[in-house]
């Protein structure tokens, strides 16, 4: 195992339950991009579900955020291959902070289950640009001390507004909101570009441009309400993937 992926795992252990299921939603909207993406709550047990489909295939991504301590094991894939019939998934993935018992490997091997232990997982998000956060940013803070984006910071509200105005100038023709309960999501268009051009992302406290590099929506600019004032130029950031997507 690389020991730098073996690092981020233990960074994904030490987040919170709220905080790990946004890093695992940023993770399947890049990973499957072009996909349909649905994140289910954390469960008591620590366990995950994203839903995925499209043009008719559906799949299934189930994540568990354990310590250490813990590993999958074969009582898990065995649940998993129920749901998988339950449902009439067509392919079934399972990833974990942690481990996995060689009996839930060989489970799952005889089942055609993929599985990604927490080095593995922690590979796969970098490959498709998605950053571990920092354990000391993540400490978990009561719920009303989270600000919505209104009461951000001021340094960093003009950040975001100033990332919004360069990709409304980069892709004026369509824009598409989807809210939900938990999050923003802005959808750009442009013209020159198959699919999405550029997306943004808000969240009570955090904020997420992403922008289409060869063939994949790639995020680019990160804001937290956690962050320091720093000399980060997101604007900067953003130009240089909007030149290299166009």
């Amino acid at each position: 195992m690389n020991g730098s992926h073996d690092g981020r795992a233990e960074a994904l252990q030490r987040l919170a339950p709220e905080r790990f299921a946004e890093v695992v939603r940023e993770f399947a909207v890049a990973r499957w991009d072009g996909w349909s993406v649905e994140v289910a709550p954390p469960t008591p047990a620590g366990g995950i579900d994203v839903r995925l489909a499209r043009d008719g295939e559906h799949r299934l991504l189930h994540v568990r955020h354990y310590p250490p301590s813990s590993r999958v094991d074969a009582t898990v894939v065995r649940d998993l291959v129920a749901l998988r019939s339950e449902r009439d998934v067509d392919r079934v993935s399972l990833a974990t902070t942690s481990t996995v018992s060689p009996e839930a490997e060989r489970v799952a091997r005889a089942a055609g289950i993929d599985l990604l232990d927490g080095a593995a997982l922690a590979r796969v998000m970098a490959d498709v640009g998605v950053e571990v956060p920092d354990a000391e940013s993540e400490e978990p803070m009561p719920a009303s001390a989270v600000p919505a984006l209104a009461y951000w910071p001021d340094h960093l509200i003009e950040r975001v507004v100033g990332v919004l105005a360069r990709l409304d100038r980069a892709a004026p023709d369509d824009q598409r909101v989807t809210r939900t309960s938990t999050y923003t999501d802005v959808d750009y268009y442009h013209p020159d570009v198959r699919g999405l051009f550029a997306k943004a992302r808000i969240t009570d406290h955090s904020f997420l441009a992403y922008v289409r590099i060869d063939g994949r929506l790639r995020p680019v600019v990160r804001l937290s309400v956690h962050q320091h004032d720093t000399p980060y130029d997101p604007e900067e950031e953003l130009s240089t993937a909007i030149r290299r997507a166009l």
